[in-house]
């Protein structure tokens, strides 16, 4: 959720894969979207969003993004712990 009193800008990035410490990798999918559930989103093989000059939420009380990942296991994932990233970041100017 984003409460803002200014004009702001909204940007997530993620990894589209997952890595461990041999270097094996597991790709990720990723949903964003306006509802909750995210119905109907379709699953996307990276996350880049880019959203300018959002209007100020302050007045209509917050505004909210979701966002989901999912990570297909099957028996060729080679076993460990796996890392990745995801950055979240809302400015105002």
């Amino acid at each position: 959720q984003v409460r803002s009193t200014e004009t702001w800008d909204l940007t997530i990035t993620g990894d589209s894969a997952l890595t461990n410490e041999e270097g094996k990798t597991i790709d990720l999918a990723w949903q964003y979207g306006d509802s909750a559930t995210l119905a109907g989103v379709p699953y996307d093989t990276d996350i880049n969003i880019t959203l300018e000059d959002q209007p100020a939420t302050i007045a209509t009380g917050a505004y909210t993004k979701y966002i989901r990942f999912r990570i297909p296991y099957h028996w060729g994932v080679y076993p460990g712990d796996y890392s990745g990233n995801v950055s979240i970041e809302a400015t105002t100017f």
